[in-house]
């Protein structure tokens, strides 16, 4: 006797036991408000869509090859699926890199401050009482927020630094 394996989001709809053939179709997925949800085709040509669900048919948040922006418009009220683990985390990655965040409790795309830690290193740009700026590597004492002048590499200090110093010393040639 043979067995068969009902693949995850699926139910089988009919079995032909003279020529083994067992059909599968997938179950129709309920979303909620909040849902992180993948379409595989958005407004014809877009391609693969990622976004965060709103039963209006808009996504709270979405991104695709050509956009990447909060209240997502027309995302279609019919996505295709969850997303997974690794592309959840792409949307998120791709929320903070516009400087938006989610939050779950409330269902609303938020503003994203990113926290430094306690003991996690930074660069930190000062200026110094010659007037010129400098970086110095500290290590964080209290859970906070990054500030303006906080950055997570030397690299980034320095081009910090260097654009600071540009922009003042054009200031002074005024």
């Amino acid at each position: 006797m043979k067995t068969y394996k009902v693949p995850e989001g699926c139910k089988i709809t009919s079995v032909d036991f003279n020529t083994g053939v067992v059909i599968f179709e997938a179950e129709k997925q309920e979303f909620k408000d909040g849902d992180f949800v993948f379409f595989k085709e958005y407004n014809q040509g877009y391609g693969e869509t990622f976004g965060i669900f709103n039963k209006n048919g808009n996504c709270f948040f979405g991104f695709n090859k050509k956009y990447c922006k909060e209240n997502f418009v027309s995302c279609g009220t019919n996505p295709d699926r969850l997303m997974t683990e690794e592309e959840k985390a792409l949307l998120l990655s791709k929320m903070h890199e516009v400087g938006k965040d989610w939050d779950a409790e409330k269902k609303e795309v938020v503003d994203y401050v990113e926290i430094i830690e306690v003991g996690q290193e930074y660069w930190s740009v000062k200026l110094s009482t010659t007037g010129s700026f400098f970086g110095r590597k500290e290590s964080c004492r209290n859970r906070r927020k990054y500030d303006p002048n906080d950055f997570k590499t030397e690299e980034l200090a320095d081009i910090a630094i260097k654009s600071l110093t540009e922009t003042l010393t054009n200031l002074k040639h005024y």
